[in-house]
């Protein structure tokens, strides 16, 4: 075990990387992972150990209670920047608390608003049981047939598109877990893209929950032709593994998508 029930519906996590927060107890998608075996995402998480350095900046879009916010903030250190973004109210009061709790409050820029194609205020529909299950995206039938006792809440949030950060030097690392809300995230980033200011985009691909499969492949292609960019999936170790756009979208799910924009090997930021 590596978590303790605290009170007022939290848990304390003693990650096995090393550090510690505060995850919901009543939370159905983080917290058992991280209560029986003190890692999310593994091949995510081993990739961000792998490559991230000092100094790096790293954008954590769908960043929930931060557990990659904090893995980031430590790796980059007090030189380094992580800009962390969270639609879900309620997640967004425990990423506070996390990121004051880890003391890197200097390191982290804390948004509380939705990754989107521009500035617009939006309907996001908060998962109250899988907290890591909101999103911008109405929850269909298809979802509650799956998630048969889910509660979801609408909150109105800001959406703001990542080309906010074209005052950037450079963002080493982009990642994502948006539920759904890629495409239009991608869109919000074209400009950076262009500038060549990205380093890597690491996103989730799940085409059930994407409003048009077809719509989502094709700005990828285009992307793929305009900025010069190749993709992989990452294995368990955390490595990146080459592959084509055209694989990649005969699965249903991918957890990890890497897009490599800056034409270096996705190994070495």
């Amino acid at each position: 075990m590596h978590g303790i029930y605290v009170g007022n519906n939290k848990m304390l996590i003693q990650t096995i990387i090393g550090y510690r927060l505060y995850c919901f107890a009543d939370d159905k998608s983080l917290t058992p992972d991280l209560v029986f075996k003190g890692i999310f995402e593994v091949p995510l998480t081993k990739y961000m150990i792998k490559n991230l350095r000092d100094g790096d900046t790293v954008i954590d879009a769908g960043a929930n209670i931060g557990y990659f916010t904090a893995l980031a903030a430590l790796k980059v250190g007090t030189e380094g920047k992580v800009i962390s973004y969270e639609a879900s109210k309620r997640n967004f009061e425990l990423l506070k608390e996390n990121v004051a709790f880890l003391c890197v409050g200097n390191t982290v820029e804390l948004r509380n608003k939705a990754v989107y194609k521009e500035e617009k205020e939006l309907t996001f529909f908060a998962s109250h049981q899988w907290n890591g299950n909101g999103s911008l995206l109405k929850h269909d039938e298809a979802y509650f047939n799956h998630f048969k006792t889910d509660v979801i809440l609408e909150e109105k949030i800001q959406g703001e598109p990542l080309n906010v950060h074209m005052d950037k030097d450079f963002i080493h690392l982009i990642k994502m877990d948006i539920e759904g809300g890629e495409f239009n995230a991608l869109v919000g980033l074209e400009k950076l893209l262009k500038a060549k200011k990205v380093g890597t985009v690491i996103f989730e691909l799940n085409k059930l929950r994407a409003e048009s499969p077809k719509a989502f492949f094709d700005l990828l292609i285009s992307y793929q032709k305009n900025y010069n960019l190749t993709f992989g999936e990452l294995n368990t170790s955390g490595d990146v593994i080459p592959t084509t756009l055209e694989a990649l979208f005969e699965k249903d799910f991918v957890e990890s998508v890497v897009m490599n924009c800056s034409g270096t090997p996705n190994n070495n930021l």
